[in-house]
């Protein structure tokens, strides 16, 4: 199971690790977006059976480009040390330079230099995070009450690395979806975005191309089935394209300054609602 979230919201860990155990799967803990962040007193990626951060040039802490996978397992570092020097065995503890590895292994190596920026860069996470959560108070504050927009909410027992700024509307109060309101706010200077693109909307599964010339494996002749990938088939994806947009401006390097141009932004654009909403029907 690879447990993941948009904007660095956490899953439920202890209801996901329940399902694993009960049907003997491994939990991995995509925790690229919440470095430093605990869920019910424990650090994220230290919840599953490995866990996996990133550091390339956007994430809260960051060396380049790279990565740091976590685990208490023995069994699980030592094949990972392999994965990540082209499964050579030297590189795993216990093993012979001349014993034979039936796995693909890569050059995930990561070099001296890099390594030095994220020993500093480690250092300097918690102050990172504060900063961050300074500055989206600071923000969220200035647009309270504005009529159909909603904060990010933060499940009990969890913190929020504020990686991404989530917010949503109500299009039944302010007359119109998402991808409008992040029209308008970009042309007032804004960086906003409606999200991902739905992974069901991918050429890949669209066209239904993967490997080869005939289809496979949308048209195994093991598979009886037909895959639907219409975003009628995802209704909670639908919904949520609708509703949600998000931001990554909000780091540590940007001022007081910066957030108070964006909630004046906002409530420009909440004042002339009427002519966003005609807009919206052109």
């Amino acid at each position: 199971m690879l447990p993941w979230r948009n904007g660095s919201r956490r899953a439920p860990m202890d209801e996901l690790n329940a399902v694993a155990k009960a049907n003997g799967l491994v939990v991995i803990e995509d925790a690229a977006q919440s470095p430093g962040i605990r869920y019910k007193g424990r650090y994220t990626g230290t919840i599953g059976d490995m866990g996996v951060f990133s550091l390339n040039c956007h994430k809260i802490i960051q060396t380049g480009e790279g990565g740091v996978i976590v685990t208490d397992s023995d069994e699980f570092a030592g094949r990972l040390r392999l994965i990540r020097n082209h499964a050579e065995a030297v590189v795993a503890t216990g093993m012979a330079v001349s014993s034979l590895v039936n796995m693909v292994g890569w050059n995930y190596r990561m070099n001296e230099v890099e390594a030095a920026v994220g020993k500093v860069q480690l250092r300097k996470l918690n102050s990172l995070l504060v900063r961050r959560r300074q500055l989206v108070d600071r923000f969220l504050n200035g647009v309270k009450g504005l009529s159909g927009l909603r904060p990010p909410s933060i499940r009990e027992g969890c913190e929020h690395s504020f990686y991404r700024l989530m917010l949503q509307i109500d299009p039944d109060i302010i007359g119109f979806d998402a991808p409008v309101l992040v029209e308008i706010l970009n042309k007032e200077g804004m960086d906003f975005y409606a999200g991902y693109l739905p992974i069901n909307l991918f050429p890949m599964y669209q066209q239904q191309i993967a490997f080869g010339d005939r289809g496979c494996p949308f048209r195994c002749p093991w598979y009886e089935g037909k895959p639907d990938y219409s975003m009628d088939a995802l209704p909670v994806v639908q919904r949520m394209r609708k509703v949600s947009f998000t931001t990554e401006v909000i780091t540590h390097c940007i001022a007081e300054t910066d957030i108070d141009e964006m909630i004046a932004a906002f409530h420009k654009v909440w004042a002339r609602l009427d002519e966003v909403r005609d807009y919206a029907k052109q």
